[in-house]
């Protein structure tokens, strides 16, 4: 038996395993996730609709063409626009963009307004719709 042989695969092994690992690290594969907005102009009621995927929008409304809409908003991150719609794609944010205040270690304060109970009097601003 030749031990080179082994030396040899264990040796390939490894190089495939740390570009596997350069791949998996690399900003290509570390990919922000997306979704696509559609706002539709005509649609007061509903003007908004959130797609996980372009592909999902075009099944849903067969009159636009993935390849078209794909092409377009590939160009420069520009929005496709017409008098009936805009879509866009949006990152969906998965952190927070700031530390809150519960989290710096501030305390946050209820605002009350303190009076006694037997000098108050309700008024429609307190208590709308529900005055004695």
């Amino acid at each position: 038996m030749r031990c080179s042989g082994i030396g040899s695969v264990m040796q390939k092994l490894t190089y495939i395993c740390i570009i596997f690992v350069i791949l998996t690290n690399s900003p290509f594969m570390m990919q922000k996730k997306r979704v696509v907005v559609v706002h539709w102009k005509t649609k007061p009621e509903n003007p908004f609709e959130v797609f996980s995927s372009l592909k999902n929008f075009c099944l849903s409304y067969s009159g636009y063409s993935y390849n078209t809409l794909s092409n377009y908003l590939s160009k420069g991150k520009i929005a496709y626009d017409n008098p009936l719609v805009r879509i866009e794609r949006k990152v969906v944010i998965l952190k927070p963009k700031q530390l809150t205040v519960a989290a710096k270690g501030g305390k946050i304060v209820p605002d009350l307004r303190r009076v006694k109970s037997n000098k108050h009097s309700r008024t429609e601003r307190d208590h709308p719709g529900k005055l004695d």
